[in-house]
């Protein structure tokens, strides 16, 4: 079975992703044979296939708490950790359930993003604590 990327040729944008070649597109848009299985990656606009999808920054826990010492956060640490339904934010208790429940932190996680804004919102943190803890390793 071949698949088939339908873009548009006025800027490469990927439309769709088919199965059955396509018949009958309108003159602005174009389609190529992108292999044998369903595509997966990220459409690349210029080349017109798909790229590699990113990599995925993860680290174990251990490794991500180590980071909060590097960037001189150990009490923000602590303040997070001990952090409880009487401190009053729903957001941190939240984020702190997912930080013990999930097996490695993914850096590029929505849900860590957030959670981390939220403690530098609430001055758990400051903005380059929390910049630096979810750096580039």
């Amino acid at each position: 079975m071949t698949w088939y990327a339908v873009y548009r040729v006025s800027d490469g944008e990927l439309i769709s992703t088919t199965e059955t070649e396509p018949v009958g597109l309108d003159v602005s848009l174009a389609y190529k044979s992108v292999g044998e299985t369903r595509p997966t990656g990220v459409w690349n606009t210029t080349t017109l296939v798909f790229d590699p999808p990113p990599a995925v920054r993860r680290m174990d826990k251990i490794e991500w708490f180590d980071r909060w010492d590097t960037a001189g956060a150990l009490v923000g640490l602590k303040n997070f950790l001990a952090y409880d339904e009487a401190a009053g934010n729903g957001q941190v208790i939240a984020f702190k359930q997912i930080v013990i429940a999930v097996p490695e932190i993914e850096l590029d996680n929505p849900l860590i993003s957030a959670g981390m804004a939220r403690l530098v919102t609430e001055t758990i943190i400051t903005q380059q604590q929390s910049d630096d803890i979810l750096a580039d390793v």
